[in-house]
């Protein structure tokens, strides 16, 4: 598992090598889903950049909804309890698999909805990785507007 580390590489962010830890990292997602979720935990407590998020969203928590969309449960409190940095993460995600599924998509949906304003924020830190919810030449799965 690469979780020291990607973890050592959050304090020399960002580089090209923190996305190919992440793409390692989700290679051990079918074997050992709860460490790579507690590894993306960590590493987003930790980060200060954009691209680490974007690179442990889409490398990384993007597939594990994919395949066990329960591991939602646990994203979703992480947001209700401010947790900014992982908010910005599934925004940062799209939909594949499990999420895709009626219900799933709708709980993402409305919990990227009832954070709406923090994302609008989020934008002007992160322009990279959060767009905005005007941005219609994006298809992101939280332009619940369009």
């Amino acid at each position: 598992m690469t979780a020291r580390t990607i973890l050592a590489l959050i304090d020399k962010e960002p580089s090209e090598e923190i996305w190919q830890e992440a793409i390692n990292l989700a290679e051990s997602i079918d074997t050992d889903a709860d460490e790579v979720f507690a590894i993306i935990s960590q590493a987003l407590s930790k980060t200060r950049h954009g691209d680490t998020i974007a690179a442990l969203a889409t490398c990384v928590i993007e597939h594990i909804l994919e395949r066990d969309f329960a591991y939602f449960d646990q994203i979703e409190r992480e947001i209700n309890k401010g947790n900014g940095r992982m908010l910005y993460a599934l925004a940062s995600c799209r939909k594949f698999g499990e999420s895709k599924r009626d219900e799933n998509s709708r709980r993402w949906d409305a919990l990227l909805a009832a954070n709406k304003a923090r994302l609008t924020r989020a934008h002007r830190r992160y322009p990279d990785v959060v767009k905005p919810l005007e941005a219609p030449d994006r298809a992101w799965p939280w332009n619940i507007d369009e």
